[in-house]
């Protein structure tokens, strides 16, 4: 490939991002939110997994980066004291 990829996504399997960086030193780097989703659902009681994915959903799904970062903000404000594991795999 001659041109570097604009955005790579990924897991976190280890050493992806370091590979890409020495091979497209441009590619932008993007955590797979499926994965990330996971992570940190499984660091939550079952009982509050769908409210939590629900708004794990309106995060990703939020227009621009304000609205991003207050709905990011807002969650790690909300469950952080609660659930700093959780909020861990987040961040």
């Amino acid at each position: 490939m001659t041109v570097s990829p604009k955005l790579a996504t990924g897991d976190g399997t280890m050493g992806f991002w370091k590979a890409l960086a020495k091979v497209f030193l441009d590619t932008r780097h993007q955590r797979c939110l499926v994965h990330k989703t996971a992570n940190v659902l499984a660091a939550r009681p079952k009982s509050i997994q769908p409210k939590v994915k629900s708004e794990l959903r309106e995060i990703w799904l939020s227009g621009g980066r304000d609205s991003v970062n207050k709905a990011f903000n807002g969650m790690l404000a909300k469950y952080s004291d609660k659930y700093p594991a959780a909020m861990k795999k987040l961040t």
